[in-house]
C-alpha cells in the first residue's frame, strides 16, 4: 500500500503542472535531506542550519531553472553534480564512507538538494514544462530497482558487493538493466521523445548509475551501522533508502540532455 501510494503521488504530482512538480520534488529534497543529516549526526543548531540552506537552495535553483530559456549556466551545474557523484564512486571502489566529510551540512548540498533541483529543471529543458523528461528518468529506475530484486530472487547467485549489500546480485543486477534497456526501446517505437537507440542508452545509462547510487547509500549505513535512514515508509524504510538510486542518475540524465537535445 506503501509503494502504491508512493507511486501515485510521484505520477500525479509530475503530470500536473510544473508548480506541483517543483513543490513535490522540494519536499522530497527535504525530506532526504533531513534523514542524512540526522544519519550524519547532525543535532539542534547544525540540523536547522542544514534544512535551512537545503530550502534556499532548492528554491533558488529551481526559480533559476524556470526562467523563459534554461540558463547555459545550467551546463556548470550538471557538470558539477556529475563530478560530485564521481567523487561518491571513487570512495565507494576504496571501501571508505562514500558520505563522510567534515562537514555534512554543507555536502548534503550536492548529494541531495542539487539532483531535485535538476530533475526539476529537466521538465523545463525545452521551454514550456514538459514533464516526460522527468518521469521517463524516475520510470527507469523503478524498472531497474524492482526487475533486479525479482531477477535476483531467481537467478541470483553470484554476490555483487557481498560486503556492502549481500542480497545484490550480478545477475538481478544485469536483469534490470536489460529490462531498463527493452524499456527504451519500446518507448522510443511508441513515442517521438527520443529515439528508440537514444532511448535503449539512457536506458542502460540510467541504469547502472542507479545501481552504484544504491550501493553508495547501503555504505553509508553499513558505515554507521543502521538499516535504514528512516521510517516514515512502511516497509520501505526512509526516503533516502527510496531514493539513493534516483540521486545518482540525475547527472546523467543532465549529460545525456546536452549531447541530444543541447540547450
Amino acid at each position: 500500500m506503501t509503494g502504491v501510494i508512493y507511486v501515485a503521488l510521484w505520477v500525479a504530482c509530475i503530470m500536473w503542472n510544473s508548480l506541483s512538480a517543483q513543490i513535490f520534488l522540494g519536499l522530497l529534497a527535504l525530506a532526504a535531506s533531513y534523514e542524512y543529516l540526522h544519519t550524519s549526526t547532525l543535532r539542534g543548531k547544525q540540523l536547522t542550519i542544514g534544512m535551512l540552506l537545503a530550502l534556499i537552495f532548492y528554491l533558488s535553483f529551481t526559480l533559476y531553472a524556470t526562467q523563459p530559456d534554461l540558463p547555459q549556466a545550467w551546463r556548470y551545474a550538471i557538470f558539477l553534480s556529475f563530478a560530485f557523484s564521481i567523487l561518491l564512486s571513487v570512495r565507494l571502489a576504496l571501501r571508505a564512507d562514500p558520505l563522510d566529510f567534515q562537514w555534512p551540512w554543507l555536502s548534503f548540498v550536492f548529494y541531495t538538494v542539487l539532483p531535485f533541483a535538476l530533475l526539476f529543471s529537466y521538465g523545463h529543458w525545452s521551454g514550456p514544462y514538459q514533464w516526460e523528461y522527468i518521469l521517463v528518468l524516475v520510470l527507469f529506475t523503478w524498472i531497474n530497482d524492482t526487475m533486479a530484486y525479482v531477477v535476483g530472487k531467481l537467478l541470483g547467485k553470484r554476490k555483487l558487493a557481498a560486503s556492502i549489500s549481500p542480497g545484490k546480485t550480478w545477475e538481478g543486477s544485469i536483469g534490470g538493466w536489460l529490462s531498463v534497456g527493452a524499456c527504451g526501446i519500446v518507448l522510443g517505437m511508441t513515442t517521438d521523445l527520443f529515439s528508440p537507440l537514444e532511448f535503449f542508452v539512457l536506458g542502460i545509462i540510467i541504469a547502472g548509475s542507479s545501481t552504484i547510487g544504491d550501493l553508495v547509500e547501503s555504505q553509508f549505513k553499513r558505515k554507521r551501522g543502521i538499516k535504514d535512514t528512516g521510517t516514515v515508509l512502511a516497509g520501505h524504510g526512509g526516503f533516502l533508502d527510496r531514493l539513493d538510486s534516483l540521486l545518482f542518475c540525475v547527472p546523467l540524465m543532465g549529460i545525456f540532455l546536452l549531447i541530444v537535445n543541447p540547450l
